[in-house]
C-alpha cells in the first residue's frame, strides 16, 4: 500500500510535488531522496538499488520498517517504481510518497 504524505523539510535537495491531501503522519524510519536523474540517496549517501535492498535487509525487520520516498518532481516514474520494487524485494511493505502541501 502506499501513502502521500509530508515529511518535515530538513535541505531536502528534491522539488517535491504538491499534494493538496498530504497529510503528516509519523517520522518515517527511512528517507529516500529520488532525484530528477534516476540518482538515490540515503542520509546524503548516493547508492544504487542493489545497495538499498543489502541495507533494508540489515536495518532489522523489513516488514516492520517504513520507508519514505521523496521523488523530486522531475523524476521519471520508471526510476521510482523500481525503487518501490527494491524495497519490496527487501520484504518492507509500508511505502510511502513524500509530497509538500498545496493551498
Amino acid at each position: 500500500m502506499i501513502t502521500v504524505h509530508m515529511i518535515p523539510s530538513q535541505g531536502l535537495p528534491a522539488h517535491l510535488p504538491g499534494s493538496s491531501s498530504a497529510q503528516e503522519l509519523p517520522k518515517p524510519k527511512v528517507v529516500l531522496t529520488l532525484h530528477a536523474d534516476g540518482s538515490l540517496e540515503i542520509k546524503d549517501k548516493t547508492i544504487t538499488l542493489q545497495d538499498l535492498e543489502t541495507q533494508l535487509r540489515q536495518g532489522g525487520n523489513p516488514s516492520e520498517t517504513q520507508v519514505t520516498i521523496a521523488a523530486d518532481k522531475g523524476a521519471d516514474i520508471q526510476a521510482l517504481v523500481k525503487v518501490m520494487d527494491a524495497c519490496r524485494h527487501a520484504g518492507v511493505t509500508a511505502i510511502g510518497l513524500a509530497a509538500k502541501p498545496v493551498s
